[in-house]
């Protein structure tokens, strides 16, 4: 007994069951042997309600048909059922039957290739034009049966063109028809993948295949046809872009452009069925009188739309068609300067005219045919770029941060333009530092990435920015520009006379009130250290009573410094300063100590009354008799009046300013001769590591505090014996103060 699966049940009119075995259906001359009893049974029932026929056993039926007149007839049985006014249910069920009959057919391998296109051909033909075959609701079902075998025939095997070139007026003529619709448009992608010759024929009008196809296609695309489906618009708009890349005349093109309904709702177009169109014609550089305003309507759409995607894909053609027409720098300009206008709007305006300036910038440099016009053209706009970008950067941008996107802007800017156009800009950019400091701050350092070594030219003309600097956003940026300047160049002689001022002005700012002149400051002070240790030089009284000023400075900065954010930057540069004046001093000779204060110049005394001010430590009186001592008094005197003041920062403000001091203490531990200042090191170590600091430090600080004391006292026992003496003094202190509580507090008590 076959399964369902295998066999057809044919029920007789007496009800008598028939089993037909898949097995006996061919003879061996491969015809169906009973497929008339089949047919019978079918026609018996005029609605199938007394068949049990399953849709697999259509499609088997189907599948193994070999004669055009059988496969005709199971058609026609099917379809026959159709004339009659049927129900849904019924009418589905047939229609179902019909689908299933050309699945079949698709995978039937008893006709020859040749002769299966011929049956479609004559069965949609019929469908189409003949309806003495087919009634007229018949003829649809029987056309879309055969648009759908086209079509999976197609998709599916290697297709000899000559079979499948007259199909196309076949299935143009379906597209009339809104039920045909779907299927005819299926069919034609499938057909247009092939060369057709037909569509290459060109008639004396617009008379042509190929005219008829565009126009046809064009009419439905513009809602010609009322209410068809949004899957269909797709197909249509997908079959025109893909011909318009393919196949298109400018005859047929100019049949397209009438349909100027094609080219409405580019700005809310979720699909992009217009702008589908549109890059089609770009890419294929097609020109016509119509073209601008197209092109004016997707420029506007780049910066209106609300749909990001549509944005986009405005973009992108914008781009082509600027890049690739022969276009006169007037259309350019006009194009360029409604992008730079949008820049000044609101933000999303703003991020899409930015978006598109870069696109420009980065296409009008890339190399390739025409790439010298368009370079030639982008180094004639820099200067326009440069000017409306650089306002755009904010005023209060954090150069050390990484640059904003207009800063990146005009750093592809410069990357992109010609050397000498980028030198030609320098200027215009250093001009506007007084107006725009923070902008021209951050893109500076683009300019020397460009330039290189003809940047250092204008290093001048930044250190004059800085010696007349009236505000302190001047100052900070100024300065800023000036360690960019270092950083990027480091070779460079930062001790030379020419930056003297520049200097002066970097140790006075120390003091300044706005943490982020002190800060840039100190990073500026790394690049002078580093330099003067470099550099061979005698030492001296003026060279002394700087760095001792600069020393007392960083205690101030050290003071004031509430975060640590630059921490490290001012650690480094106290270990620098105390290392240097500890050498420094070391070398003078035994007359010059000897006489120190009296052989000092009225600016170095000068130096030394504002450093001891600065320190808390300003009467003549003490800096007379402290610098009248002998080498080691003069050195212990004066780097022990800074270590004695940083201890009391330490141990008198926040855990910043203990740790920075514990951290320079542990730097210089190794210096030599470094215990001549064994007591104002260790005192402030004892009194955090011994209790007598509060009960404030944090378990971190007091561990790094016994860390360093610990690495001092095994660099040299003095530091062992000074603190030994500081912490029994401490200790005595401690018991004189309690003492002096009891015997306050006796009387008291025998009062009470």
């Amino acid at each position: 007994m076959a399964t369902s699966h295998e066999s057809v049940k044919c029920i007789c009119s007496d009800k008598k069951v028939v089993e037909v075995d898949p097995k006996t259906w061919k003879s061996k001359c491969g015809t169906f042997q009973c497929l008339k009893d089949i047919l019978d049974v079918l026609k018996s029932d005029m609605f199938f309600e007394g068949v049990d026929v399953s849709f697999s056993s259509m499609k088997l039926i189907a599948k193994n048909v070999s004669t055009r007149s059988q496969t005709l007839q199971l058609v026609c049985v099917v379809a026959d059922r159709l004339k009659f006014l049927l129900d849904p249910k019924r009418r589905s069920l047939v229609e179902k039957m019909i689908e299933e009959i050309a699945d079949g057919f698709e995978v039937n391998k008893c006709f020859d290739p040749d002769e299966i296109f011929e049956f479609i051909y004559e069965l949609l033909d019929n469908g189409l034009n003949n309806r003495s075959v087919f009634p007229e609701d018949n003829a649809t079902i029987i056309s879309e049966l055969a648009l759908k075998v086209l079509h999976k025939r197609m998709e599916k095997r290697e297709v000899n063109q000559e079979l499948i070139d007259p199909f196309l007026p076949l299935v143009m003529g379906c597209l009339s028809n809104q039920t045909l619709l779907p299927s005819a448009l299926r069919g034609l992608k499938s057909l247009l993948k092939f060369p057709l010759p037909s569509l290459r024929e060109e008639g004396d009008s617009l008379d042509s295949l190929g005219d008829r196809l565009v126009g046809e296609l064009s009419y439905i695309a513009a809602g010609g046809m009322m209410n068809i489906s949004l899957d269909c618009s797709l197909s249509c708009f997908a079959i025109l872009k893909w011909y318009i890349s393919k196949e298109i005349t400018m005859q047929q093109m100019s049949i397209l452009i009438k349909f100027d309904r094609l080219f409405e709702d580019i700005e809310t177009d979720v699909h992009c069925r217009a702008l589908s169109l549109i890059e089609a014609i770009i890419e294929r550089r097609f020109e016509f009188e119509e073209l601008s305003n197209i092109v004016s309507v997707v420029s506007y759409s780049l910066i209106h739309s609300v749909v990001e995607k549509i944005s986009l894909k405005c973009q992108q053609i914008l781009l082509e068609y600027l890049a690739n027409y022969t276009l006169s720098d007037k259309i350019l300009d006009g194009h360029i300067d409604i992008m730079l206008q949008y820049t000044r709007c609101n933000d999303q305006k703003k991020a899409r005219a930015l978006t598109m300036v870069r696109a420009f910038i980065s296409k009008f440099s890339e190399p390739g045919l025409g790439s010298k016009s368009k370079r030639k053209y982008l180094n004639k706009l820099s200067s326009r770029f440069f000017a409306t970008l650089l306002p755009l950067i904010p005023r209060d941008a954090d150069p050390f941060k990484a640059p904003s996107p207009v800063g990146e802007l005009i750093g592809l800017l410069t990357e992109k333009t010609d050397v000498g156009m980028v030198g030609n800009l320098i200027p215009e950019c250093l001009s506007a530092f007084k107006e725009y400091p923070a902008a021209v701050a951050e893109v500076l350092f683009f300019f020397m990435k460009a330039l290189e070594k003809r940047f250092r030219k204008h290093i001048i003309t930044i250190l004059k920015k800085v010696e007349v600097a009236h505000t302190s956003d001047e100052s900070h940026y100024s300065l800023f520009m000036v360690f960019s300047t270092f950083r990027h160049f480091p070779g460079y002689q930062v001790l030379d006379p020419e930056f003297e001022e520049m200097w002066r002005i970097v140790f006075k700012s120390l003091l300044h009130t706005e943490s982020r002149l002190r800060n840039i400051c100190c990073k500026l002070l790394k690049e002078y250290f580093n330099a003067l240790g470099k550099k061979n030089m005698a030492s001296s009284q003026s060279l002394v009573a700087t760095l001792f000023m600069v020393a007392a400075h960083l205690c101030f900065v050290l003071k004031e410094n509430t975060s640590s954010d630059h921490k490290r930057d001012l650690t480094e540069n106290l270990v620098h300063v105390l290392s240097a004046l500890h050498s420094w001093i070391g070398q003078l000779d035994q007359a010059t100590c000897n006489e120190f204060w009296f052989s000092l110049g009225e600016n170095e005394k000068e130096m030394f009354r504002e450093a001891f001010k600065v320190i808390d430590r300003e009467e003549e009186g003490v800096s007379r008799d402290l610098l009248s001592e002998n080498g080691n008094g003069i050195r212990k005197g004066l780097i022990g009046i800074l270590l004695k003041r940083m201890g009391e920062l330490a141990l008198e403000k926040e855990s910043v300013q203990m740790s920075v001091v514990f951290s320079v203490y542990e730097e210089l531990s190794q210096e030599k001769e470094w215990h001549l200042y064994a007591s104002e090191v260790m005192y402030p170590l004892c009194k955090v590591c011994e209790g007598f600091a509060g009960e404030n430090i944090s378990v971190e600080l007091k561990k790094q505090g016994e860390n360093v004391r610990d690495s001092l006292r095994s660099a040299n026992n003095i530091f062992g014996e000074a603190y030994v003496g500081i912490r029994q003094g401490l200790q005595a202190n401690r018991k004189k103060r309690a003492g002096e509580e009891l015997a306050k507090a006796g009387p008291r008590k025998k009062i009470e």
